[in-house]
Protein backbone atom coordinates (compact mmCIF):
# COMPACT_ATOMS: atom_id res chain seq x y z
CA UNK A 1 0.00 0.00 0.00
CA UNK A 2 1.30 3.42 -0.99
CA UNK A 3 2.26 5.84 2.02
CA UNK A 4 0.71 8.83 2.61
CA UNK A 5 1.78 12.25 1.29
CA UNK A 6 2.43 15.06 3.05
CA UNK A 7 -0.87 16.87 2.18
CA UNK A 8 -3.14 14.61 3.87
CA UNK A 9 -1.12 13.98 6.78
CA UNK A 10 -3.32 15.67 9.11
CA UNK A 11 -3.69 13.95 12.30
CA UNK A 12 -0.85 12.53 14.65
CA UNK A 13 -1.24 9.97 17.58
CA UNK A 14 0.83 10.97 20.58
CA UNK A 15 1.66 10.32 23.84
CA UNK A 16 2.44 13.60 26.66
CA UNK A 17 5.29 12.57 28.67
CA UNK A 18 4.17 14.11 31.62
CA UNK A 19 1.31 11.49 32.59
CA UNK A 20 1.60 9.35 29.69
CA UNK A 21 -1.96 9.83 28.33
CA UNK A 22 -2.20 9.42 24.54
CA UNK A 23 -4.28 11.26 22.54
CA UNK A 24 -5.13 12.32 18.79
CA UNK A 25 -4.30 15.83 17.57
CA UNK A 26 -3.64 17.96 14.46
CA UNK A 27 -0.40 18.12 13.27
CA UNK A 28 -0.61 21.63 13.05
CA UNK A 29 -0.31 21.77 16.83
CA UNK A 30 3.04 20.61 16.57
CA UNK A 31 5.94 22.74 16.57
CA UNK A 32 8.48 23.04 13.88
CA UNK A 33 7.03 19.89 12.77
CA UNK A 34 6.36 19.14 9.28
CA UNK A 35 5.86 15.47 7.91
CA UNK A 36 6.82 14.90 4.04
CA UNK A 37 4.97 11.07 4.80
CA UNK A 38 4.02 8.61 7.20
CA UNK A 39 7.37 7.79 8.32
CA UNK A 40 8.35 11.24 8.80
CA UNK A 41 9.26 11.20 12.68
CA UNK A 42 11.15 10.47 15.48
CA UNK A 43 9.14 7.98 17.91
CA UNK A 44 11.73 8.88 20.58
CA UNK A 45 12.38 12.21 19.89
CA UNK A 46 10.04 15.02 21.94
CA UNK A 47 7.89 17.33 20.32
CA UNK A 48 6.16 20.30 21.94
CA UNK A 49 2.22 19.92 21.34
CA UNK A 50 -0.54 22.56 21.79
CA UNK A 51 -2.99 20.91 23.56
CA UNK A 52 -6.71 23.06 23.65
CA UNK A 53 -9.53 21.14 25.80
CA UNK A 54 -12.48 20.80 23.24
CA UNK A 55 -14.95 19.69 26.00
CA UNK A 56 -14.96 23.61 27.28
CA UNK A 57 -16.46 26.80 24.97
CA UNK A 58 -15.23 27.68 21.82
CA UNK A 59 -14.54 31.17 23.14
CA UNK A 60 -12.90 29.81 26.50
CA UNK A 61 -11.27 26.99 25.59
CA UNK A 62 -7.90 25.94 27.77
CA UNK A 63 -4.83 25.81 25.88
CA UNK A 64 -1.14 24.78 27.12
CA UNK A 65 2.08 23.45 25.77
CA UNK A 66 3.12 19.93 26.60
CA UNK A 67 6.14 17.78 25.68
CA UNK A 68 4.79 14.44 23.54
CA UNK A 69 6.44 11.77 21.36
CA UNK A 70 4.58 11.15 18.19
CA UNK A 71 3.62 7.78 17.89
CA UNK A 72 1.49 7.04 14.53
CA UNK A 73 0.74 9.96 11.92
CA UNK A 74 -2.73 9.87 8.97
CA UNK A 75 -5.18 11.72 7.37
CA UNK A 76 -8.06 11.77 9.62
CA UNK A 77 -8.68 10.88 13.05
CA UNK A 78 -11.13 7.79 12.02
CA UNK A 79 -8.26 6.30 10.22
CA UNK A 80 -6.27 6.18 13.24
CA UNK A 81 -8.38 5.39 15.43
CA UNK A 82 -9.23 2.10 13.17
CA UNK A 83 -4.79 1.33 13.15
CA UNK A 84 -4.59 1.74 17.04
CA UNK A 85 -7.81 -0.72 17.11
CA UNK A 86 -6.21 -3.49 15.16
CA UNK A 87 -2.37 -2.71 16.30
CA UNK A 88 -0.62 -2.70 19.38
CA UNK A 89 1.07 0.55 19.25
CA UNK A 90 4.62 0.59 20.95
CA UNK A 91 5.65 3.57 23.19
CA UNK A 92 9.42 3.64 23.09
CA UNK A 93 11.70 5.11 25.42
CA UNK A 94 13.33 8.94 25.73
CA UNK A 95 16.21 9.52 27.59
CA UNK A 96 16.83 12.82 26.32
CA UNK A 97 13.48 15.07 26.65
CA UNK A 98 14.94 18.51 25.38
CA UNK A 99 13.01 20.22 22.86
CA UNK A 100 14.17 21.31 19.67
CA UNK A 101 13.44 24.67 18.69
CA UNK A 102 13.37 25.25 15.20
CA UNK A 103 13.77 23.32 11.47
CA UNK A 104 17.71 23.83 11.65
CA UNK A 105 18.03 20.83 14.32
CA UNK A 106 15.84 18.78 11.94
CA UNK A 107 18.46 19.12 8.81
CA UNK A 108 21.15 18.41 10.98
CA UNK A 109 19.70 15.15 12.20
CA UNK A 110 18.96 14.50 8.93
CA UNK A 111 22.64 15.01 7.30
CA UNK A 112 23.89 13.08 10.94
CA UNK A 113 21.21 10.40 9.75
CA UNK A 114 22.46 11.03 6.05
CA UNK A 115 25.82 9.99 7.27
CA UNK A 116 25.60 7.33 9.20
CA UNK A 117 23.58 5.43 5.95
CA UNK A 118 26.87 5.79 4.15
CA UNK A 119 29.14 4.91 6.50
CA UNK A 120 26.49 2.00 6.89
CA UNK A 121 26.67 1.17 3.39
CA UNK A 122 30.17 1.82 2.97
CA UNK A 123 31.32 -1.68 5.44
CA UNK A 124 28.76 -3.27 3.57
CA UNK A 125 30.02 -2.74 0.30
CA UNK A 126 33.94 -3.61 2.03
CA UNK A 127 32.52 -6.69 3.24
CA UNK A 128 30.99 -7.94 -0.45
CA UNK A 129 33.99 -7.36 -1.44
CA UNK A 130 35.98 -9.42 1.24
CA UNK A 131 33.95 -11.74 0.82
CA UNK A 132 34.17 -12.00 -3.06
CA UNK A 133 37.77 -12.07 -3.05
CA UNK A 134 37.42 -15.11 -0.56
CA UNK A 135 35.27 -16.64 -2.46
CA UNK A 136 37.56 -16.16 -5.76
CA UNK A 137 40.40 -17.64 -3.16
CA UNK A 138 38.72 -20.63 -2.14
CA UNK A 139 37.29 -21.80 -6.27
CA UNK A 140 41.25 -21.70 -6.55
CA UNK A 141 42.20 -23.65 -4.27
CA UNK A 142 39.51 -26.11 -5.30
CA UNK A 143 40.54 -26.09 -8.64
CA UNK A 144 43.86 -27.03 -7.30
CA UNK A 145 42.86 -29.50 -5.56
CA UNK A 146 41.36 -30.92 -8.49
CA UNK A 147 43.88 -31.01 -10.52
CA UNK A 148 46.13 -32.47 -8.03
CA UNK A 149 46.47 -36.50 -7.80
CA UNK A 150 44.42 -38.44 -5.22
CA UNK A 151 47.03 -40.14 -3.89
CA UNK A 152 50.72 -39.75 -3.59
CA UNK A 153 52.72 -41.16 -6.47
CA UNK A 154 55.19 -43.02 -4.43
CA UNK A 155 54.24 -46.18 -3.51
CA UNK A 156 55.37 -46.22 0.22
CA UNK A 157 52.80 -43.24 0.04
CA UNK A 158 50.49 -44.76 -1.19
CA UNK A 159 50.69 -47.98 1.01
CA UNK A 160 50.07 -45.45 4.31
CA UNK A 161 47.36 -44.11 2.77
CA UNK A 162 45.41 -47.60 2.21
CA UNK A 163 46.25 -48.93 5.14
CA UNK A 164 45.12 -45.64 6.81
CA UNK A 165 41.69 -46.24 5.31
CA UNK A 166 40.90 -49.91 5.66
CA UNK A 167 41.45 -49.33 9.80
CA UNK A 168 39.24 -46.35 9.42
CA UNK A 169 36.37 -48.62 6.97
CA UNK A 170 37.36 -51.46 10.42
CA UNK A 171 36.89 -48.80 12.82
CA UNK A 172 33.47 -48.05 11.34
CA UNK A 173 31.99 -51.08 10.57
CA UNK A 174 32.63 -52.31 14.01
CA UNK A 175 30.78 -49.43 15.38
CA UNK A 176 28.16 -49.50 13.05
CA UNK A 177 27.90 -53.72 14.24
CA UNK A 178 27.91 -52.37 17.66
CA UNK A 179 24.38 -49.80 16.74
CA UNK A 180 22.76 -52.66 15.27
CA UNK A 181 22.93 -55.00 18.02
CA UNK A 182 21.89 -52.15 20.29
CA UNK A 183 18.94 -50.83 18.47
CA UNK A 184 17.89 -54.70 18.30
CA UNK A 185 18.14 -55.23 22.24
CA UNK A 186 15.88 -51.97 22.48
CA UNK A 187 13.38 -52.89 20.19
CA UNK A 188 13.25 -56.31 22.52
CA UNK A 189 12.91 -54.06 25.33
CA UNK A 190 10.17 -51.95 23.95
CA UNK A 191 8.39 -54.97 23.10
CA UNK A 192 8.52 -56.27 26.12
CA UNK A 193 7.11 -53.31 28.01
CA UNK A 194 4.28 -52.92 25.68
CA UNK A 195 3.44 -56.40 26.86
CA UNK A 196 3.44 -55.51 30.30
CA UNK A 197 1.47 -52.48 29.76
CA UNK A 198 -1.89 -54.70 27.74
CA UNK A 199 -1.56 -56.58 30.90
CA UNK A 200 -1.66 -54.25 33.51
CA UNK A 201 -4.36 -52.12 32.00
CA UNK A 202 -6.33 -55.53 31.44
CA UNK A 203 -5.87 -55.87 35.51
CA UNK A 204 -6.44 -52.41 36.07
CA UNK A 205 -9.96 -52.71 34.42
CA UNK A 206 -10.94 -55.35 36.22
CA UNK A 207 -10.02 -54.25 39.66
CA UNK A 208 -12.17 -50.96 38.49
CA UNK A 209 -15.16 -53.13 37.41
CA UNK A 210 -15.19 -55.15 40.56
CA UNK A 211 -15.11 -52.40 42.72
CA UNK A 212 -17.97 -50.97 41.36
CA UNK A 213 -19.94 -53.97 41.53
CA UNK A 214 -19.43 -54.22 45.18
CA UNK A 215 -20.01 -50.20 45.78
CA UNK A 216 -23.57 -50.84 44.03
CA UNK A 217 -24.52 -53.95 45.71
CA UNK A 218 -23.74 -52.15 49.35
CA UNK A 219 -25.49 -49.62 48.53
CA UNK A 220 -28.73 -51.42 47.73
CA UNK A 221 -28.74 -53.35 50.84
CA UNK A 222 -29.15 -49.74 52.68
CA UNK A 223 -31.81 -49.16 54.81
CA UNK A 224 -34.73 -47.32 52.39
CA UNK A 225 -33.20 -48.34 49.74
CA UNK A 226 -35.03 -51.08 47.03
CA UNK A 227 -34.25 -54.15 47.38
CA UNK A 228 -33.47 -56.32 50.78
CA UNK A 229 -34.07 -54.07 54.33
CA UNK A 230 -30.82 -54.93 55.87
CA UNK A 231 -27.38 -55.63 55.47
CA UNK A 232 -25.97 -58.99 55.30
CA UNK A 233 -22.83 -60.05 57.06
CA UNK A 234 -20.12 -60.29 54.41
CA UNK A 235 -16.43 -59.95 54.48
CA UNK A 236 -15.31 -56.11 55.38
CA UNK A 237 -14.89 -54.23 51.83
CA UNK A 238 -13.40 -50.79 50.55
CA UNK A 239 -16.09 -48.11 51.12
CA UNK A 240 -17.86 -47.34 47.83
CA UNK A 241 -16.53 -44.05 46.09
CA UNK A 242 -18.57 -41.04 46.20
CA UNK A 243 -20.17 -41.18 42.88
CA UNK A 244 -20.57 -37.74 40.54
CA UNK A 245 -24.43 -37.19 39.42
CA UNK A 246 -25.32 -36.13 36.21
CA UNK A 247 -26.77 -33.26 38.41
CA UNK A 248 -23.83 -32.15 39.77
CA UNK A 249 -23.55 -29.21 37.32
CA UNK A 250 -27.15 -27.77 37.36
CA UNK A 251 -26.39 -27.58 41.49
CA UNK A 252 -23.55 -25.18 40.83
CA UNK A 253 -25.24 -23.25 38.52
CA UNK A 254 -27.98 -23.09 40.95
CA UNK A 255 -25.27 -22.09 43.35
CA UNK A 256 -23.81 -19.03 41.39
CA UNK A 257 -27.31 -17.49 40.48
CA UNK A 258 -28.26 -17.72 44.36
CA UNK A 259 -25.17 -15.60 45.26
CA UNK A 260 -26.63 -12.96 43.04
CA UNK A 261 -30.76 -13.31 42.82
CA UNK A 262 -32.91 -11.67 40.25
CA UNK A 263 -35.91 -9.89 41.61
CA UNK A 264 -38.40 -8.80 38.97
CA UNK A 265 -35.75 -9.00 35.90
CA UNK A 266 -32.94 -7.36 38.38
CA UNK A 267 -29.92 -8.65 39.59
CA UNK A 268 -28.60 -8.21 42.52
CA UNK A 269 -25.02 -7.91 42.90
CA UNK A 270 -24.08 -7.06 46.73
CA UNK A 271 -24.55 -3.31 48.47
CA UNK A 272 -27.45 -2.60 47.44
CA UNK A 273 -26.88 -2.43 43.48
CA UNK A 274 -29.30 -3.88 41.16
CA UNK A 275 -29.05 -3.66 37.34
CA UNK A 276 -30.70 -5.35 34.38
CA UNK A 277 -30.49 -9.27 34.08
CA UNK A 278 -29.90 -8.55 30.25
CA UNK A 279 -27.01 -6.62 31.64
CA UNK A 280 -25.71 -9.32 33.71
CA UNK A 281 -26.05 -11.61 31.18
CA UNK A 282 -23.79 -9.31 28.55
CA UNK A 283 -21.43 -9.41 31.38
CA UNK A 284 -20.99 -12.54 32.27
CA UNK A 285 -20.71 -13.82 28.40
CA UNK A 286 -17.78 -11.40 28.50
CA UNK A 287 -14.29 -12.95 28.03
CA UNK A 288 -11.79 -9.74 28.83
CA UNK A 289 -11.34 -9.16 32.49
CA UNK A 290 -10.97 -5.22 31.58
CA UNK A 291 -14.19 -5.14 29.32
CA UNK A 292 -16.31 -6.84 32.17
CA UNK A 293 -14.92 -4.02 34.56
CA UNK A 294 -15.91 -1.12 32.26
CA UNK A 295 -18.97 -2.60 31.10
CA UNK A 296 -19.89 -2.67 34.98
CA UNK A 297 -19.06 0.47 35.63
CA UNK A 298 -21.35 1.63 33.15
CA UNK A 299 -24.07 -0.39 34.11
CA UNK A 300 -23.88 0.63 38.02
CA UNK A 301 -23.49 4.74 37.44
CA UNK A 302 -24.48 5.60 33.68
CA UNK A 303 -22.01 7.24 31.18
CA UNK A 304 -23.32 10.67 31.96
CA UNK A 305 -22.29 10.14 35.75
CA UNK A 306 -19.07 8.24 34.80
CA UNK A 307 -17.94 11.50 32.44
CA UNK A 308 -18.17 13.86 35.16
CA UNK A 309 -16.20 11.58 37.85
CA UNK A 310 -12.54 10.20 38.68
CA UNK A 311 -12.10 7.28 40.85
CA UNK A 312 -10.34 8.65 43.63
CA UNK A 313 -10.94 12.23 43.29
CA UNK A 314 -7.39 13.38 42.35
CA UNK A 315 -6.50 15.82 39.63
CA UNK A 316 -4.92 14.74 36.51
CA UNK A 317 -1.43 16.49 36.15
CA UNK A 318 -2.23 17.26 33.30
CA UNK A 319 -5.43 19.78 33.80
CA UNK A 320 -4.01 20.87 37.43
CA UNK A 321 -3.64 24.25 36.29
CA UNK A 322 -7.18 24.48 34.34
CA UNK A 323 -9.28 22.05 35.93
CA UNK A 324 -10.45 21.32 39.61
CA UNK A 325 -10.67 18.03 41.11
CA UNK A 326 -13.81 16.06 39.53
CA UNK A 327 -16.50 14.41 42.79
CA UNK A 328 -14.45 10.35 43.63
CA UNK A 329 -17.21 7.77 42.77
CA UNK A 330 -18.95 5.74 45.79
CA UNK A 331 -16.32 4.29 47.66
CA UNK A 332 -19.14 1.90 49.01
CA UNK A 333 -20.32 1.04 45.01
CA UNK A 334 -16.21 0.83 44.28
CA UNK A 335 -16.08 -1.82 47.16
CA UNK A 336 -19.36 -3.69 46.13
CA UNK A 337 -17.74 -4.24 42.17
CA UNK A 338 -14.80 -4.99 42.95
CA UNK A 339 -16.28 -8.02 45.12
CA UNK A 340 -18.37 -9.43 42.12
CA UNK A 341 -14.69 -9.26 40.13
CA UNK A 342 -12.78 -10.87 42.50
CA UNK A 343 -15.53 -13.53 42.40
CA UNK A 344 -15.31 -13.79 39.08
CA UNK A 345 -11.71 -14.13 38.73
CA UNK A 346 -12.37 -16.92 41.91
CA UNK A 347 -15.30 -18.62 39.51
CA UNK A 348 -13.13 -18.81 36.17
CA UNK A 349 -10.10 -20.27 38.18
CA UNK A 350 -7.60 -17.60 37.51
CA UNK A 351 -4.08 -18.45 39.16
CA UNK A 352 -3.66 -16.82 42.06
CA UNK A 353 -0.40 -14.81 40.69
CA UNK A 354 -2.65 -13.38 38.15
CA UNK A 355 -5.72 -13.11 40.25
CA UNK A 356 -3.81 -10.53 42.43
CA UNK A 357 -2.25 -8.52 39.25
CA UNK A 358 -6.16 -8.07 37.83
CA UNK A 359 -7.14 -6.46 41.15
CA UNK A 360 -4.26 -3.88 40.92
CA UNK A 361 -5.68 -3.05 37.60
CA UNK A 362 -9.37 -3.19 38.75
CA UNK A 363 -9.17 1.23 39.17
CA UNK A 364 -7.15 1.69 36.16
CA UNK A 365 -9.89 -0.08 34.03
CA UNK A 366 -12.33 2.43 35.32
CA UNK A 367 -10.21 5.15 34.71
CA UNK A 368 -9.83 3.94 31.04
CA UNK A 369 -13.57 3.64 30.86
CA UNK A 370 -13.73 7.87 32.04
CA UNK A 371 -11.52 8.50 29.73
CA UNK A 372 -12.64 7.00 26.61
CA UNK A 373 -16.34 8.34 27.41
CA UNK A 374 -14.23 12.21 27.45
CA UNK A 375 -12.60 11.41 24.72
CA UNK A 376 -15.93 10.47 22.64
CA UNK A 377 -17.86 13.47 23.88
CA UNK A 378 -15.01 15.93 22.99
CA UNK A 379 -15.17 14.22 19.49
CA UNK A 380 -18.92 14.56 19.33
CA UNK A 381 -18.22 18.34 20.49
CA UNK A 382 -15.94 18.75 17.54
CA UNK A 383 -17.71 17.47 14.62
CA UNK A 384 -20.89 19.78 15.97
CA UNK A 385 -19.08 22.63 15.60
CA UNK A 386 -17.82 21.61 12.05
CA UNK A 387 -21.41 21.32 11.26
CA UNK A 388 -22.32 24.77 12.22
CA UNK A 389 -19.70 26.21 10.48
Amino acid sequence: MASTTSTNLSYAYINFLKDQEKDIVPVQNIQNFHPKNAEDFVSKKAYMVTWRDLASDADSAEEGEYKAQILMLGATEEELEERISHTRVRVPKILDTSVESSSDDDEALIVRSTIAKERKQKKRDQASAQQKSLKTLLAENIAKKKASPLFPTSSKGNGRCLCGLEAKYEGAKKRCHQAENKVTELEATIKKLKQEEEVYRTLNIKLQTELLNKGCEVTSQLPGTSGSTKLTKKKPSLPSCPTISDDSDEDVASADSNKYPVVDGKVDIGGGITISEEQWDALEAQQKHSIFVKDLSVAVWGSEELKNRSVDGKICPRFKDHRDARPALTPKKLKSMKAVFVDRLRRRGTPSDEMEKEQGLFKKYISGKISDINRLERRKAKAMDTTSL
